[in-house]
């Protein structure tokens, strides 16, 4: 008999996807905002193996579990790299050797398939056409004395017709429940890598680490918001972390053409509060090297800065819709306007919960450094005294007009090999902060 096939590959892939971003230019300090989309980059690990779907019009060389007779001589073999992407954040974990990953694919009626970087492997299937087609994929760490951690899991589900692609995206995986918090201390299993907490011991968790601790200044003391450095900064703001390291922001995420090595800026950030609003002072590029010309339409494009606050530092895996936020503020508005009157607008990241006014101002003027100047009401963030809460500030950063260049980060972890940009997505990657 004569049996046609139709050869389905099932293709995992990571979207690199890039949102337009559009400001609004506002002539005042104080701001409202319309939403905009930052570029994703987000790194998956290509894994080469060959998983193919065969639709066939020959039902009956199939058995109860929709697979085809091994020893059918119609079955059709049909190669192809598949892509299997992390799921979003594993990347950029600071505390897991990626070669320690891996991830088992559950196919229907077929014996499960570990997936390795280093390990290819080759399978081949039929199933009748029309049958449901359903494969599920967890993603663990590898643990030296004890069970194996679950991080990341989903279903993927495809009725198979003569022609169909899978797709899955990187962060279409499930991370938060029950089944990924071990120690079941409320964050999960991923959450606690992400941070460096141990994810197998309730007594470590985020919210037991203070990064950076801000002081008070007395309100009748606190900095007028024009761009310029002001002396109440050296006496009353914070400048190391609880490391007694510097608030630098010298963590190279995206490097697509970066003047300077990892961990090597003069970029860096300091902070304090009078106990209604919080005052952040960044300094960015050197003035005699920069190109600060506006030349985008999109704010991270350009010389910009990005600040994210998770009030409650409950850090998950997706933005919770309630108190993580983000927003970012460009050095300029106008490619024209270079002065020190410059004016400037803010816009909410694509995945913020609203955000109450706040005033700021950048400058070109006087410093040898870029700056940005900015004040935040505690009550509007969420963030109460002696509470810790999530905080992390990135730099974008366009040398010489055209697309972004390279964005730095204070909190986030360095690129290895790959770009990466994750604290967008997941507060997870945000430092810890508290106003004392």
């Amino acid at each position: 008999m004569f049996c046609s096939s139709y050869a389905t590959n099932y293709t995992l892939y990571n979207g690199h996807g890039i949102p337009s971003a559009q400001e609004n230019s506002i002539m005042s300090r104080t701001h409202t905002l319309d939403p905009v989309g930052v570029p994703r980059r987000i790194r998956s690990l290509l894994l080469l193996t060959s998983l193919a779907v065969v639709a066939s019009s020959c039902s009956s060389s199939l058995d109860n579990s929709g697979q085809t007779d091994p020893n059918d001589s119609a079955t059709t073999v049909v190669a192809s790299d598949v892509s299997l992407p992390l799921p979003a954040g594993v990347s950029g974990m600071r505390s897991v050797d990626l070669d320690s990953l891996y991830a088992i694919v559950t196919v229907t009626g077929l014996d499960p398939l570990i997936f390795r970087q280093s390990q290819p492997v080759e399978v081949s299937f039929r199933v009748a056409r029309g049958n449901v087609f359903t494969a599920n994929i967890r993603w663990f760490e590898e643990l030296a004395n004890e069970d194996d951690l679950l991080l990341a899991a989903t279903t993927v589900r495809q009725v198979v017709t003569d022609s169909v692609n899978l797709n899955l995206e990187s962060d279409g995986y499930t991370t938060e429940g029950t089944n990924f918090d071990r120690d079941s201390d409320g964050f999960s299993n991923l959450a606690e890598r992400q941070a460096g907490t141990d994810p197998t011991g309730s007594d470590d968790s985020p919210n037991s680490i203070v990064d950076v601790r801000l002081n008070r200044v007395d309100p009748s003391q606190a900095p007028v918001i024009d761009g310029l450095y002001d002396d109440i900064y050296t006496t009353a703001a914070q400048f190391q972390d609880d490391r007694g390291e510097p608030l630098n922001i010298d963590n190279l995420m995206i490097d697509q053409g970066a003047l300077r090595p990892d961990g090597e800026t003069e970029f860096r950030w300091f902070g304090m509060h009078d106990d209604t609003f919080l005052y952040l002072y960044v300094l960015g590029e050197n003035v005699a090297i920069a190109n600060p010309v506006r030349d985008s339409t999109d704010i991270f494009r350009d010389d910009s800065i990005d600040i994210f606050i998770d009030g409650d530092n409950s850090k998950g895996a997706n933005y919770d819709g309630v108190d993580d936020r983000h927003l970012l503020i460009p050095l300029l508005t106008d490619p024209d306007n270079l002065s020190g009157s410059n004016s400037t607008a803010f816009v909410m990241g694509p995945n913020s919960a609203s955000l109450p006014p706040i005033e700021f101002a950048t400058c070109l003027c006087t410093s040898e450094q870029h700056t940005w100047e900015i004040k935040l009401p505690l009550a509007g963030f969420g963030i109460v005294k002696d509470r810790p809460f999530g905080l992390e500030i990135q730099f974008n950063l366009d040398h010489d007009g055209g697309r972004r260049d390279v964005k730095w980060g204070w909190f986030h972890p360095s690129r290895v090999d790959e770009d990466v940009d994750n604290t967008f997505q997941m507060p997870s990657f945000m430092g810890t902060a508290v106003i004392r």
